[in-house]
C-alpha cells in the first residue's frame, strides 16, 4: 500500500489509482473521496477484494444498479423476493 506515500496528485490520479486497488483493492481507504465515488475504481478494488466496498462513497454503496453488477446474483434474488412480496399482496 505504497499509495498513501504518494502525492496527492498521484492519490488522485484515476489510472493510477486503478492500478493500485487492481493489486490490493484495500487502498480504497487511502484515495480521496472523489475517487471513492468512481464507479470503475471502485469496481477494480472489489474485484481485487470484496470487502473493499466497504471504502466505497455511501452513494455507490446505495445504488442498486452498482450493486447489481458487482452482486448480480443477490441483485436477482433481490427482484424476486420483491416480486414474490408484490403478488401474495
Amino acid at each position: 500500500m505504497y499509495l498513501q506515500f504518494a502525492s496527492n496528485q498521484l492519490q488522485n490520479n484515476k489510472n493510477i489509482v486503478i492500478e493500485a486497488v487492481k493489486q490490493n483493492g484495500l487502498v480504497l481507504q487511502l484515495i480521496s473521496n472523489e475517487l471513492k465515488n468512481d464507479k470503475d475504481v471502485v469496481l477494480q478494488a472489489v474485484k481485487q477484494n470484496g470487502l473493499s466496498l466497504k471504502y466505497a462513497s455511501e452513494e455507490l454503496k446505495n445504488d442498486i444498479d452498482f450493486l447489481s453488477i458487482i452482486y448480480p446474483d443477490l441483485y436477482k434474488i433481490d427482484n424476486y423476493i420483491n416480486l414474490i412480496n408484490e403478488e401474495s399482496k
